[in-house]
């Protein structure tokens, strides 16, 4: 990969907060509030947050690891190529009576 570990920052996120709200009076306001307010749920899902972020960002870089499997590289990489080309082998797939 060439890429080093991927750090961020780490602690309370007080943007994220709606100090205007008092914590008595809506506790999930005044710490999400800020967060709320700037984020918008995509029309195809039905909430966000950082599990999906982190599942679409682990998801792109195994498609990007799969398709940059050189066959000429080792056993393993040949298999992991040749496995992800003859999914994407549609008319292969339909040819065989393996799509419905």
């Amino acid at each position: 990969m060439g890429r080093g570990l991927d750090y961020g920052r780490y602690g309370v996120d007080f943007k994220g907060m709606d100090r205007a709200v008092r914590p008595q009076d809506n506790l999930a306001l005044y710490a999400n509030g800020g967060w709320m307010k700037r984020t918008s749920i995509p029309p195809e899902r039905s909430s966000t947050g950082v599990a999906e972020l982190l599942y679409e960002r682990n998801q792109q870089r195994v498609r990007e690891l799969i398709e940059r499997a050189d066959p000429a590289a080792s056993a393993d990489s040949r298999k992991i190529a040749d496995l992800y080309r003859s999914f994407l082998d549609e008319k292969t797939i339909a040819r065989r009576g393996l799509a419905r």
